[in-house]
Parts: structure tokens; C-alpha cells; sequence
């Protein structure tokens, strides 16, 4: 005997719709993952949106605080001066300090709701790191 060569050659007319299956399994995930990324980009607008929002919101807010302290504070110097002059009573210097207590203790609150609003931003932007 001699050498010999052989090949085979072997090809399915029919895989019993396998391939069509799977191709139409391919295009639905396909479309699942598009709508998931879609859906994301969506929560991230929204997300970034209500951090600017809550942002400017209290940036606002910490402005007016600032005045209802300085507000609260010269009535505060003005009740004592009428104490001074005998035209004001204990008692309307003790609300004038509950008061500048409240004024400040609210400056204070505004102030920190300022940093965690721009603290989220700041995250948002990548420019800060957890």
C-alpha cells in the first residue's frame, strides 16, 4: 500500500432552527442591553438634576439663613440697647437671644446641607472620590 490522502467533508442542512433561535436570542439581548443603557443614561440625567437642583436650592437657602442671623442678631443689639435706656423688659431680651440661637443654630444646619449638595455634585463630576 501507498500513501494515501483523504478528507471529509461534513455540512448540516438542517440543525432543527438552532441557528435561527440563536440569532434571534442575540438580537433580543441586544435590544435588552440598549434599553438598559438607555434607561441608565436616563437615571443619571434625572440624578444629576436633582443634585443641581438641591445645589442651588440650598445655596439659596444658606444665603437667606445668613440674613435671618444678621437680622436677628441687630435686634438682638437693639433690645439690649433699650434695656440700657430702661424701655425694654427681661423677658423681650431673653426671645431676642432665643431667637439669634435659632438663627444661628439654622445658619449652622444650612451651611452643612451646602456642603453634602456640593459634596454630591463633586462626586457627580468624578472630581471627587469616594
Amino acid at each position: 500500500r501507498g500513501p494515501g490522502f483523504g478528507f471529509n467533508f461534513r455540512w448540516a442542512l438542517f440543525d432543527g432552527f438552532r441557528s435561527g433561535n440563536a440569532v434571534q436570542h442575540a438580537r433580543l439581548g441586544l435590544k435588552l442591553s440598549e434599553q438598559n443603557l438607555s434607561e441608565a443614561k436616563l437615571l443619571r440625567q434625572e440624578e444629576e438634576r436633582k443634585l443641581w437642583r438641591d445645589y442651588s436650592r440650598s445655596k439659596e437657602l444658606l444665603k437667606l439663613e445668613e440674613e435671618s442671623k444678621l437680622m436677628a442678631e441687630e435686634n438682638l443689639m437693639i433690645e439690649l440697647e433699650r434695656l440700657k435706656l430702661g424701655l425694654s423688659t427681661s423677658l423681650e431680651i431673653l426671645e431676642a437671644q432665643r431667637y439669634y440661637q435659632e438663627a444661628v443654630s439654622r445658619l449652622a444646619l444650612a451651611r452643612y446641607q451646602a456642603k453634602i449638595s456640593e459634596v454630591g455634585v463633586l462626586r457627580l463630576n468624578g472630581k471627587l472620590i469616594q
